[in-house]
């Protein structure tokens, strides 16, 4: 009882140590950017289609495979100094298996996210314990998905261990008998050494009971051929990725002598590009200059890669990006698919395997899986086809209301004259001008075609044109016109003074003429007159 205590005490560490690795960066690249969907945009296209799904960006999915397909099934995989690469004669290998990240979605199977480091593989193993007989041993990898991957509820039931081992839950798992893990070992690939050529998978039903009875290897490497990349302005940090399982381990369970086992990995190292789809084609890396960018120096000169570093800090294991030069813009216009969620009751798609791959459950599977509840059983269902959403057309905008001009103010009418002996006529005010009526903002146009410039308001500063979808700038009102200087009222005239008579020794002194009324001028006739009144001259 205590030594079973232990022993899930160790799974549980390990499922911790997992949890830091797949956090941000463990043989993963952030969501696919624009250079890293350019720089294998053209080569995978003839092999599959490119779509962009949900959150992921653009991602990748091989057409010409069967329905029930999966990544890391059609091939073998073989040992090397640098961990167990996957041999395949899929012509896109090549870039899947050891760039970017595979991951399944919930209506349509497995999809790959792409990425610009190169690794042996980009899965996560696990293995039977170690007293667990040979004939009941089993060895499961699992594609590691992209950063900040989500499983959907069907991938995800929430009885399967604890949340740090639900990062790689059980539909992504794939088992392999043990005794047959080494196809064809030793001998020049062929498709019959191919695992959808043999019974040797587990079936995905009894996939939860593995599941259970394996633990995860902690075989963790830095690969020696890329420079440390700094993580905003952090401590160096190296890209990491499993190595796999155990030599000794792998003795025991296909009783293959140690020392042969040996003997084929140094083989295998030293001519590691002849193994299939390990190096991209010659003709491939000759059209495409940036691709000789990302793939190991040492591969492309036929030589053996530098030893790997074993990882003991797992918070260190970051992918690393490598800066590119040269690679060429993405001008392709990806479609996006419809979301299609599946709960969980109703299936996992992608979850299956090819028909001849999978091993006939014996009796004793088939009352283990009896016994599993219903909600940790894996039905495998078909993905859906690829159904691009089709774009709709945009509503236009409607064209904003044209602006009213504002109404000129109309002049002061002068005061008249006295006329003798009456008051003179005061001025009558200016009536001031109204100020012009705003242009209201046109109807916001929805995405889609740019919707046609509003119409500029007259006098007002015309509306800018709408750009893509964004509503026109309204028009600026006018503004509005000062109002006219009211003119002041003219001086009455004043009345002729009476002449008076004369006294006795004096003349009689005239009458004065009646002062006429004065106007006041407008300001700016004043301002005129008195720039043109001649000036005295100086003495």
């Amino acid at each position: 009882m205590k030594r079973e205590q232990r022993y899930l005490g160790l799974v549980v560490a390990l499922c911790v140590g997992v949890a830091l690795v797949l956090g941000p960066g463990f043989t993963q690249s952030a969501l696919a950017g624009p250079e890293d969907v350019a720089m294998f945009y053209n080569e995978l296209e003839q092999h599959g289609q490119w779509f962009e799904y949900e959150n992921y960006g653009p991602v990748w999915q091989p057409s010409r495979v069967g329905e029930d397909w999966r990544p890391y099934t059609d091939g073998r995989w073989v040992p090397t100094k640098q961990g167990y690469i996957f041999e395949s004669q899929e012509p896109w290998g090549w870039a899947t298996y050891h760039y970017g990240n595979w991951m399944p979605t919930a209506g349509y199977g497995w999809v790959w996210v792409p990425g610009r480091t190169w690794y042996p593989s980009t899965v996560q193993w696990r293995t039977s314990r170690k007293n667990v007989p040979v004939n009941a041993s089993y060895v499961g990898w699992a594609p590691i998905p992209p950063r900040g991957y989500v499983p959907p509820p069907a991938y995800a039931p929430s009885t399967y261990g604890a949340p740090a081992a639900d990062l790689l839950t059980p539909p992504l798992w794939i088992f392999a008998r043990a005794a047959s893990f080494l196809l064809g070992f030793g001998q020049p690939y062929t498709p019959a050494y191919s695992y959808i050529s043999h019974p040797v998978l587990a079936p995905p039903s009894y996939v939860p009971v593995f599941y259970r009875q394996t633990a995860i290897v902690p075989n963790y490497y830095t690969p020696a051929y890329y420079a440390p990349a700094v993580h905003r302005g952090r401590a160096p940090s190296y890209g990491a990725y499993s190595w796999g399982p155990p030599v000794e381990y792998i003795t025991r369970v296909t009783n293959i002598n140690r020392t042969v086992i040996n003997k084929n990995i140094t083989n295998n190292t030293n001519n590691i590009s002849r193994i299939n789809n390990v190096v991209p084609p010659q003709q491939l890396v000759a059209r495409n200059a940036y691709i000789r960018q990302i793939v190991p120096p040492a591969l492309l000169q036929g030589k053996p890669l530098p030893p790997s570093k074993r990882t003991a800090n797992f918070r260190q294991a970051q992918a690393n990006l490598p800066a590119l030069q040269g690679v060429p813009q993405l001008k392709a216009q990806i479609p996006r698919v419809q979301p299609h969620p599946v709960k969980h009751g109703q299936g996992v798609p992608g979850a299956g395997l090819p028909a001849k791959a999978v091993m006939p459950l014996t009796p004793q599977m088939q009352q283990q899986v009896q016994k599993l509840p219903p909600k940790q059983q894996i039905v495998p269902i078909k993905p859906l086809p690829i159904k691009p959403v089709a774009a709709q057309p945009a509503v236009p905008a409607e064209p904003a209301v044209k602006a009213k001009p504002a109404v000129p103010a109309k002049p002061a009418v002068p005061a008249e004259p006295a006329v003798k002996g009456k008051p003179a006529i005061p001025a009558k005010p200016a009536i001031p001008a109204k100020p012009a009526v705003p242009a209201e903002p046109p109807v916001k146009a929805k995405p889609g075609v740019p919707s046609q410039p509003a119409v500029p308001a007259k006098p007002a500063v015309p509306a800018g044109p709408a750009v893509k979808g964004k509503p026109a700038i309204p028009a600026q009102p006018a503004v509005p016109a000062k109002p006219a200087v009211k003119a002041k009222p003219a001086v009455p005239a004043k009345p002729a003074v009476p002449a008076e008579p004369a006294v006795k020794g004096k003349p009689a002194i005239p009458a004065k003429p009646a002062v006429p009324a004065q106007q006041h001028q407008q300001p700016q006739q004043q301002q005129k007159q008195q720039k043109e009144k001649p000036q005295p001259e100086k003495p």
